[in-house]
């Protein structure tokens, strides 16, 4: 399907909610009745339709209507999201606010083995959030919708924390509002996500951690959660690598000292001054941690044979094209989704698809239904868990070990090794292993 280019500059927030309104209309009134399809988690509803996966359907009529009208159940928790730029260039939008959304809008619902999650998009891009005076106001805005559909925590997902001060913005603004659900970093759950992935690695790689010199490339709230959980947690590797390219020395030289007084790391502890590109020590580590916002600074070219990589930077801080296609090509490097986490069963999605739309939703079609983000599965996690509050501000290293220890006890798993919707194939990561493994 053709996506024609829309180009919302020349309508007001009424013109745009009056074209959504009529494109609906017009879709319901020209496609012939389908017959609806009754699935575990969701009763039957009209305008739905079945796609290629089992556990997932679109719906073209607007989710939060169906929940206040009765028509699905109430969700639990709500992740916050927004409009990646890139996802809008891959199927020829404008690159300015999409003319059938000016208001939070729920986008999809997950069905879980422990309750119902809703994505929540803003309309803002990926691009407006550090720079939008108007963000906490569409923050708020989503917020009063996850009341109302029944969400008791919302999670904020990708660089949302990162934007809003580690959602102490949003805290101070909903002082006077006790009305509305709490807010979570989910960084915690996070931390606990990409410690599962970097021991799902290291294993598909089989190598012992201890032999590992690994380069945390990004010491902010997830980069500095996840090292001090990872040594809480695993054995400790041989060297680590400290890299950010926004902390101040003396904020490493710190992280340092706390590694070997506070944790008894024992192994050689390294910063890695960084000026106008990555200096050869970090291509010299043997594990890469990425949990940085800048995206493209790691040069896939110069990592060497038996590289792995975790990443959980937004966007990635390097090219899945050329990481894919080396992989491919070579089987020499490994890398997988930092955060991403395997449910240990399926989890159905039921989307909103408003007419002209639906190719954006086409990339789910293939996903692991049991792969899911911590930072959306920690809303849910952090609604009415014993121990498992909602986090504001850089997490503890004691609230990323509770998450840990109780995702471990529900049976929750790294996911798959991947990259966005590529899985790494099982015969190519066992070439990978044959010629890297160190045991």
């Amino acid at each position: 399907m053709t996506q024609s280019v829309i180009d919302s500059t020349k309508l007001s927030p009424e013109q745009r909610n009056d074209l959504m309104l009529r494109l609906l209309k017009t879709r319901q009134s020209v496609m012939p009745a389908l017959q609806p399809q009754t699935q575990t988690h969701y009763p039957p509803l009209p305008g739905v339709r079945n796609t290629l996966s089992p556990y997932v359907q679109h719906e073209l009529q607007s989710l939060d209507q169906l929940i206040r009208e009765g028509k699905l159940p109430p969700v639990q928790a709500v992740a916050l999201a927004y409009w990646p730029d890139e996802l809008l260039h891959k199927y020829g939008l404008s690159n300015k606010p999409l003319a059938f959304q000016v208001r939070p809008t729920v986008a999809c619902i997950m069905a879980t083995p422990w309750g119902r999650i809703a994505t929540i998009v803003l309309p803002r891009l990926h691009s407006e959030l550090y720079v939008d005076p108007t963000l906490l106001d569409s923050v708020v805005d989503a917020l009063q919708l996850a009341g109302a559909i029944g969400a008791s925590s919302v999670s904020l997902t990708g660089i949302l924390p990162s934007a809003t001060a580690y959602g102490n913005k949003i805290a101070n603004a909903l002082v006077n509002r006790p009305d509305l659900p709490r807010i979570t970093t989910g960084h915690a759950m996070t931390a606990a996500s990409v410690v599962l992935n970097i021991n799902k690695i290291m294993a598909e790689a089989d190598r012992p951690l201890t032999h590992e010199r690994v380069a945390f490339l990004g010491l902010g709230s997830i980069g500095g959660a996840t090292l001090r959980l990872l040594l809480q947690t695993s054995p400790h590797p041989q060297t680590i690598l400290l890299c950010d390219l926004f902390q101040q020395t003396h904020h490493l030289q710190a992280v340092q000292t706390e590694l070997m007084t506070q944790w008894g790391f024992q192994g050689d502890v390294q910063i890695v001054p960084v000026q106008n590109e990555l200096p050869p020590a970090v291509y010299n580590a043997t594990l890469i941690v990425g949990a940085t916002n800048v995206p493209d600074v790691l040069d896939v070219a110069q990592l060497k044979p038996g590289t792995l990589l975790v990443d959980d930077s937004g966007p990635h801080c390097f090219n899945p094209t050329q990481a894919i296609s080396r992989f491919t090509q070579q089987r020499d490097i490994l890398f997988t989704e930092g955060g991403a986490v395997q449910l240990p069963a399926p989890i159905h999605q039921l989307y909103h698809a408003p007419l002209g739309f639906e190719t954006i939703f086409a990339d789910h079609e293939f996903a692991d239904p049991q792969t899911i983000m911590g930072c959306v599965l920690s809303s849910l996690l952090s609604s009415g868990w014993a121990g498992l509050p909602p986090t504001v501000g850089p997490v503890t290293p004691e609230e990323c070990l509770v998450y840990y220890q109780t995702i471990n006890r529900l049976g929750i798993q790294a996911a798959s090794l991947h990259c966005g919707e590529y899985r790494l194939p099982t015969d190519a990561i066992q070439q990978f292993r044959q010629q890297f493994s160190s045991t």
